[in-house]
């Protein structure tokens, strides 16, 4: 189902998407090499199974999607005010792979939060233009996002990394993302305020083998990141 609204959401007149899109929207159509690629990114698509990745705790402690689950909703039963955010970065590894990082965000306002983040490598060939890596970016994003609304879990925003900054590239996409998001009926934060792409942007970045399976469930991940920890290095512009 995320598959096709990547594949239409960008192309359908914005009065289709009226009712999801701020009336002063405009989208923009995806480039002529950048739409040569959505059928292979929708491809992909079918395969992603946000149940079957690699959670890991902030703190570095690799945890199943159920268990993943099981604490948010326990926090969302025993704690005010919580909010869960969604968020999705990128990063070319070793010139030939991308690194897609995806994060969910745990949140009290005013108290200590938690987060979870999964990474998935695809082949840079996919993605030629920056337009379709963000494409692809906020496609998972999307695919985590409605698996927590099927779970139960409402989720409050999901965070795009793109600009609304002109003096960086990502910007002549951010309304066609925002639009996007939008019209899966989510609320979309974009650069400089999308705070959970600079945590998926620091895993993004710090991966040697992001698809290597644990070898058993509750062990330590590899990175030995901790919630705590701040990055060690400015996220990008772009």
């Amino acid at each position: 189902m995320l598959a096709v609204a990547m594949l239409l959401a960008p192309l359908v007149p914005a009065l289709v998407l009226q009712p999801f899109v701020r009336p002063t929207s405009t989208l923009r159509r995806p480039s002529t090499r950048a739409a040569s690629c959505l059928p292979a990114m929708a491809a992909i698509a079918d395969e992603t199974q946000v149940k079957e990745m690699r959670w890991v705790t902030g703190s570095g402690r690799v945890e199943p999607w159920a268990t993943v689950i099981e604490n948010i909703v326990e926090d969302c039963r025993h704690k005010k005010d919580v909010q869960v955010h969604v968020g999705c970065d990128s990063a070319i590894q070793q010139g030939k792979r991308i690194v897609f990082a995806i994060v969910v965000c745990v949140i009290q306002p005013g108290n200590a939060g938690r987060y979870y983040y999964s990474r998935h490598c695809e082949a840079r060939t996919l993605y030629p233009v920056l337009q379709t890596r963000l494409l692809r970016e906020v496609q998972l994003s999307l695919e985590v996002a409605e698996e927590l609304q099927a779970e139960g879990v409402t989720v409050k925003q999901v965070h795009c990394d793109s600009n609304t900054d002109p003096s960086c590239k990502s910007t002549e996409h951010t309304k066609l993302l925002t639009g996007y998001v939008q019209s899966m009926g989510y609320q979309c934060l974009a650069k400089p305020h999308a705070w959970a792409t600079f945590i998926a942007d620091r895993h993004s970045r710090s991966v040697a083998h992001p698809n290597r399976m644990p070898a058993r469930t509750g062990a330590p991940a590899s990175s030995g990141h901790t919630s705590g920890e701040k990055a060690r290095s400015r996220p990008r512009a772009r």
